[in-house]
């Protein structure tokens, strides 16, 4: 079963997700996450997961992200934070090369601003997530719908 909620900047997502999560048996005592689109710029749903000691796949195509992971996490695990572009074609090998290639994730976050709707694509023939966390611009609906 799907839903889709419509977040405003002054909602806290973290807050949601969390409430959400107590409901449902998590892959582990913490959980696990992959964000696609990591950076360290704004405010990131999975970086709360993260403090709380969550295993996480931090993935984004910035360089100048692995410094920044490192000061913003410094008690995190570096081997699970990848710099790369992320696309369809490359999004397998990423996430099944990093040991999160089954059906034990727990929250996807896919915010890459290009051909995020493809790339969701691809991770969904790889592993099933118990919540997707998804930009979506409705100004520019895709022409893809997803269920």
């Amino acid at each position: 079963e799907s839903t889709l909620v419509k977040t405003r900047p002054d909602r806290d997502i973290y807050k949601y997700l969390s409430g959400l999560m107590s409901e449902v048996q998590l892959h582990g005592p913490k959980g696990r996450l992959i964000d696609l689109g990591a950076g360290v710029r704004d405010d990131d749903p999975c970086f709360p997961f993260v403090d709380a000691g969550w295993d996480g796949l931090l993935v984004d195509g910035d360089p100048s992200q692995t410094t920044k992971w490192a000061s913003r996490f410094p008690q995190k695990d570096a081997k699970h934070n990848i710099v790369s572009y992320i696309t369809s074609d490359t999004v397998g090998d990423i996430i099944a090369g990093n040991g999160f290639g089954s059906n034990n994730v727990d929250l996807l976050k896919i915010d890459i601003d290009s051909f995020d709707c493809y790339v969701m694509h691809k991770v969904l023939q790889i592993t099933r997530p118990l919540f997707i966390v998804m930009e979506v611009n409705v100004k520019y609906p895709p022409n893809i719908r997803f269920a």
